[in-house]
């Protein structure tokens, strides 16, 4: 059998939910995912240390775990703190109506007495309607709602790492509010210990760290919107805006953080959407990046020499051992790229 060279470039990003200067994001889903795939997958690394992958962890993703573990919070979080016997009729409805943000197989119907309050949930807005559905459920409903929501998030590497998770899983139901307690306390050791675990692989060699234009801008149209106009000649564009200088420094505070916050400076970059432009990947290339990665549709509109491959890393020309054609060359875009950049992969 043929030997395959896979690339695994795996994309941790959530954007800012929260006002500069504010302590509470607006939803939780930084926390969530923290507690389930980011902490799941870098553990489970272990088992395999013939696997280095590649995480892409972006400015905000790590700025708001940051902020958790200095004590932030988010709008969630805080109402499933409410005694359920205070819960206004407000923050009944809210409850009802997002504390069941989760798979409905998977996650709910994993957790019996979760399917069973979602099932009165669904049966309520059938009859009553969704405004009115938060009066069907009951005090001890809530009460336990508010803990299955986040005990339903958490991954299979943090049940084996807690196992207090696990007596909380098989009891099921009536929870009180030190259990609570004990799955909040749950989730803020795994989110410290998040970064940590990726700057020790990093540093041990065992996965590569990249990370994105620091806010997930499209860089090219941050550079100079009319650049939509190479692939979409005709498409009707807002009035002009060039900005270059505000994207390198998207790129430059996203490398200094991610240096700051993981020990390493990435030598890669995900391009928020695939999105890349000659002028973009210069601008990569000036900031130190070796490679950055887009999709096939680009490399087939790029591509002049046969039929386009995906299957391979592209050397942009001007890079050791790529092509170096005239400037004035035509507009394939992988064939006149001159700048520092290396690599070009193709998801």
């Amino acid at each position: 059998m043929k030997p395959v060279a896979l690339a695994f470039l795996w994309h941790l990003h959530q954007p800012l939910y929260r006002l500069r200067g504010e302590r509470v994001c607006f939803v939780p889903w930084v926390r969530l995912h923290a507690i389930r795939s980011y902490y799941d997958m870098i553990r489970v690394l272990a088992e395999f240390p013939g696997i280095r992958p590649t995480f892409n962890l972006t400015a905000t993703l790590v700025e708001q775990i940051r902020a958790y573990e200095a004590g932030a919070s988010d709008l969630f979080r805080e109402a499933g703190r409410i005694p359920a016997d205070d819960l206004s009729e407000a923050q009944r409805a809210f409850l009802c109506e997002h504390f069941f943000s989760a798979h409905a197989e998977t996650m709910i119907g994993a957790l019996p007495r979760y399917a069973e309050i979602h099932a009165r949930r669904e049966s309520a807005r059938a009859g009553r309607g969704h405004a009115e559905a938060w009066k069907e459920l009951s005090t001890a409903d809530y009460q336990d709602l508010q803990v299955l929501f986040d005990l339903s998030w958490f991954g299979f590497k943090a049940r084996e790492d807690f196992p207090e998770l696990v007596e909380l899983i098989e009891r099921g139901r009536d929870f009180s509010r030190r259990d609570l307690e004990t799955v909040h306390a749950v989730e803020d050791e795994i989110l410290r210990r998040i970064l940590p675990s990726y700057r020790a692989a990093a540093a041990e060699g065992r996965i590569e760290i990249t990370t994105s234009p620091y806010a997930h801008p499209i860089l090219p149209l941050v550079i100079d919107t009319d650049s939509a106009r190479e692939a979409m000649p005709q498409a009707p564009l807002p009035p002009r805006l060039r900005a270059p200088g505000d994207a390198r420094r998207q790129v430059e505070d996203a490398l200094a953080l991610l240096e700051r916050e993981v020990g390493v400076r990435p030598r890669g970059l995900w391009p928020s959407e695939g999105s890349v432009s000659r002028e973009a990947v210069e601008l990569l290339g000036q900031s130190g990046i070796e490679w950055t990665a887009s999709d096939e549709q680009i490399l087939a509109a790029s591509e002049t020499d046969g039929p386009a491959d995906p299957g391979k890393p592209w050397t942009l020309s001007g890079a050791p051992g790529g092509p170096h054609p005239p400037r004035d060359a035509g507009p394939p875009f992988f064939e006149r790229l001159r700048c520092p950049v290396r690599r070009l992969y193709i998801r």
